[in-house]
């Protein structure tokens, strides 16, 4: 019968691969097995990187695989477990570290510890079991020590980088450098010049994962040491977080019952910490595009696919005219560029009788040219009502920040962190703050429902997707590209501009808060005065206002408010 030794190898952090334990660790197991030439050396067993302190090794990792291969009896008895030191079996405390040694030896496997040539069996004494009791001790105690340390010197270190500002550490966010000199932290330019692109491409309506295709697809080098390419998940991070600003948050880390690690913030952000890579203007743009109401269908609808030149400039906003639900974009099977909106509901049959089909062109024409119309007035726009309107995203975004980081501190005022509660309380004080503070910008602003600085972006952006879009549907990859980036761009201005938007067989109807408009176009017989007969075309504005803003906005509800409440205005005679 062939008795087998299995040689089990751990360490905690993956650095100490490239130092001498693996070769410590292995050298130990084969001298014993020299000197036991009857017994088989195996060696697959290794848990690389895995720390033994939570247990975690022994229900998930290669020793977890190895136990349970005992438990059902794979792992025949009279096999043995080679290890270095009860160190590398647990560094559990003693209880839970003995009954992992007695469970095995119960089992028929006996437990070499191979730096003192010991041996535990079930004929194993009280001497040997109070020896492994010491062992197991020393272990435990000593990692309780080692972490106990480490803990302490961060805590020094957090207190040092609030009090003072000074660099703690080398190791920085990935788009800096440490400069040993001046002990401070450099900008890495060309990584600075991608989180530029990143944000920028946000802002104007362009998605995460599209952006993290087009870094791939350029080959832009990715800043995560080791990674085949850029992430939706890290490309999502950067864009969340403040250390681009140069804010420096620190965290402290909290292990579950379930051994997975939970980051926890660890007081106060410490502001102006790092070079910034960005300016707030740019960063808080993002923030208004990502703290912005997606406004799509509520029954639960997805707000669709991009496709190659972001075909559905309405997408999120689109609604059907009988349920309010979600308008998808379709093609016609033999009018490859054809397109049209249909109500999903419909398509999946699941309530609306809507089987209309919106041309996705005219509703598109009878928007935009409505837009066009409100340009004159537009045109007034100064650099102060701009500015004032970045100034509404920017509070915005840092009111939306507050409030995470408020219920996060009273998730921790809950536990019992009584340090909290002060932090908390200051956290209301700044929410208030930068309430009043909105409220007295937003009073600021001429237009606050549509404000005129969009209207004239929204027309620009259009013109410039009209003058490229034959070069994109003929094929041509870059016009595909930039005509993508038009299209991205008006559908986040159009999510400013509106909350939603009912396309009708006459044209549109758009509402934004209380205001309800209807963009209708009609075609009538008139004649020159030589008498000839010619085809013109009326467009007419109704503008109404609701009492408060309506939750599932339908044309059997609003086209009689509208006929009856409404102003209606002829915008253009053709």
């Amino acid at each position: 019968m062939t008795i087998t030794a299995y040689s089990y190898l751990r360490f905690s952090k993956t650095a100490q691969a490239r130092g001498d334990t693996i070769r410590r660790q292995m050298e130990l197991a084969r001298e014993w097995i020299a000197e036991h030439p009857h017994i088989t050396l195996d060696e697959t067993l290794r848990d690389e990187g895995i720390s033994a302190v939570s247990g975690k090794h022994r229900v998930e990792g290669a020793l977890g695989s190895f136990l349970h291969q005992v438990e059902i009896g794979k792992v025949k008895r009279g096999s043995y477990l080679l290890i270095e030191g009860f160190d590398r079996l647990s560094r559990e405390n003693e209880t839970q570290a003995i009954n992992l040694l007695t469970s095995l030896t119960i089992s028929g496997i006996t437990v070499v510890t191979l730096f003192d040539g010991r041996v535990y069996d079930q004929a194993s004494g009280s001497d040997s079991l109070y020896k492994a009791l010491t062992a197991m001790d020393l272990a435990h105690n000593e990692i309780k020590r080692r972490t106990k340390r480490v803990l302490a010197a961060w805590k020094q270190k957090k207190i040092t980088a609030r009090e003072t500002g000074k660099t703690v550490t080398s190791r920085g966010p990935a788009w800096l450098q440490y400069n040993p000199e001046t002990t401070k932290f450099d900008l890495i330019p060309s990584r600075v010049a991608v989180i530029e692109r990143i944000f920028d491409d946000y802002a104007s309506g362009i998605g995460m994962s599209t952006i993290t295709n087009r870094l791939n697809q350029e080959a832009v080098p990715p800043f995560t040491k080791n990674s085949k390419g850029w992430h939706v998940g890290y490309v999502g991070e950067l864009l969340r977080s403040q250390t681009v600003l140069g804010h420096y948050q620190p965290h402290k880390v909290r292990k579950t019952d379930d051994f997975k690690v939970k980051r926890e913030l660890d007081g106060e952000l410490i502001r102006d910490f790092y070079p910034a890579a960005i300016s707030e203007e740019r960063f808080y743009a993002a923030q208004a595009h990502r703290n912005r109401p997606s406004n799509a269908n509520r029954k639960g609808a997805p707000t669709g696919r991009r496709g190659r030149v972001y075909a559905n400039t309405m997408m999120g906003l689109a609604r059907c005219e009988k349920c309010s639900g979600t308008l998808v974009v379709v093609r016609q099977e033999d009018k490859a560029k054809s397109r049209s909106f249909l109500c999903y509901s419909k398509t999946r049959n699941a309530g609306c009788t809507n089987n209309t089909r919106y041309r996705v062109a005219k509703a598109e024409n009878a928007l935009f040219s409505a837009i066009a119309t409100r340009k004159a007035t537009a045109d007034s726009t100064t650099n102060r009502e701009a500015h004032v309107y970045h100034k509404i995203n920017a509070l915005e975004a840092q009111l939306a920040e507050a409030r995470t980081a408020n219920a996060n501190l009273m998730m921790l005022v809950e536990r019992g962190h009584e340090a909290s509660i002060e932090r908390a309380m200051a956290k209301e004080a700044e929410i208030k703050s930068l309430l009043a503070e909105l409220e007295t910008v937003r009073a600021d602003l001429n237009s606050p429902t549509i404000p005129h600085a969009e209207i004239i972006d929204a027309v620009k952006w259009l013109r410039k997707s009209a003058e490229i879009e034959a070069a994109a549907l003929a094929g041509d990859k870059e016009a595909e590209t930039e005509l993508f980036n038009y299209r991205a761009k008006l559908n986040a201005i159009l999510r400013d501009l509106y909350d939603w938007i009912i396309p009708t067989i006459d044209g549109v109807i758009v509402g934004k808060g209380v205001t309800v408009t209807a963009f209708e176009e009609a075609d009538f017989d008139a004649w020159s005065p030589a008498g000839a007969k010619h085809k013109g075309r009326t467009r007419m504005r109704t503008t109404l206002e609701l009492d408060e803003p309506i939750e599932t906005p339908t044309s059997a509800v609003l086209l009689p408010l509208l006929r009856e409440r409404g102003k209606a205005t002829i915008d253009a005679i053709g």
